[in-house]
């Protein structure tokens, strides 16, 4: 039987992607290096299916004696990059 405020841990998270380019030789090739890639990063992007309402499930807000606890916890921060890679 259900129990009222204890929910399944289960979660299903877009955590990582990344996408690279390599810039076609043609756009540098007066420029004395082998080759130019570009890239985007995102991180903690989509929870795309959680059991408990309401919260990120890897919030925590306590690493000792209280696991399983949750309250007051800040929403998951979500993160953005831009890379360049340039081999000489």
């Amino acid at each position: 039987t259900p129990r009222p405020f204890i929910y399944d841990g289960g979660f299903v998270k877009l955590r990582d992607i990344g996408l690279n380019y390599t810039l076609p030789k043609s756009l540098y090739k007066r420029v004395p290096v082998q080759h130019i890639t570009v890239g985007l990063i995102g991180r903690n992007l989509w929870i795309i299916s959680k059991n408990t309402p309401n919260i990120d499930p890897e919030s925590n807000y306590n690493n000792g004696n209280g696991q399983g606890f949750e309250y007051g916890s800040l929403p998951g921060r979500q993160r953005y990059g831009f890379n360049v890679l340039v081999k000489l």
